[in-house]
């Protein structure tokens, strides 16, 4: 059988895509130090990689200039997921940042991000694997339960492993008005207690299932259970 050259151009591409695929999806992921930073947060940007560039990079910023919504994703270091002897824990890391991020803006009133901007941080572990999807590992935000409006620091959280990781000396939570436990089916109530008092500002408290949040809501009077 004879084939044409140009057949055969096609058929050595096809394969050839199809290997970059096979390798895309079982090769090994490495997210390394970030050495370069992005234009537009530049300045917030590189007063976090100096504290926490050994923790995480920061992705590409997507910036909602009409809506005036910026996103910013922290990706968490190969290295730092593999080191099992690291000195700061995730929640110590994440938390750090929300404090370092309420510093930064505090000091630079004029910064872009001060002029009524939504701002949400985003933290993710991305597999080893390219065909796992990244885990979602915190939130911060500095917009609070169904106000809609920005707040003039990052008060709100969400850190989905918060149970396993909190640890009562590690950090003050100091600050924080809002924090999303979600699901908590599985959780001994006096561990999520011990959580809500480490927090000495927290306002609103997002849990279910509704049973979780009447019982919370009985120990705790004082705050929105929603």
């Amino acid at each position: 059988m004879n084939i044409r050259r140009a057949d055969l151009i096609l058929i050595i591409s096809v394969l050839l895509i199809i290997n970059a695929l096979i390798s895309a999806c079982t090769g090994k992921r490495i997210i390394e130090r970030q050495t370069e930073y992005h234009t537009e947060i530049y300045g917030l940007e590189e007063y976090l990689i100096d504290i926490y560039g050994e923790f995480y990079c920061i992705d590409e910023p997507d910036i909602d200039y009409d809506n005036q919504i910026v996103r910013i994703h922290c990706i968490f270091l190969t290295d730092y997921i593999e080191n099992t002897e690291h000195d700061q824990t995730m929640l110590e890391v994440m938390e750090g940042t929300r404090v370092a991020v309420n510093l930064f803006l505090a000091d630079n009133p004029d910064y872009f991000l001060n002029d009524g901007f939504i701002i949400r941080v985003f933290f993710f572990e991305y597999p080893e694997s390219y065909s796992e999807p990244p885990i979602e590992r915190g939130v911060l935000c500095n917009e609070l339960y169904e106000t809609y409006t920005p707040e003039p620091t990052l008060c709100y959280v969400k850190y989905p492993d918060i149970m396993a990781l909190y640890s009562s000396s590690s950090v003050s939570f100091e600050g924080i008005r809002e924090i999303n436990l979600d699901y908590l089916y599985d959780a001994d109530i006096y561990d999520v207690l011990k959580v809500l008092n480490s927090m000495p500002d927290l306002e609103i408290v997002m849990v279910r299932p509704t049973e979780f949040s009447e019982e919370l809501s009985n120990r705790c009077p004082t705050l929105l259970f929603v």
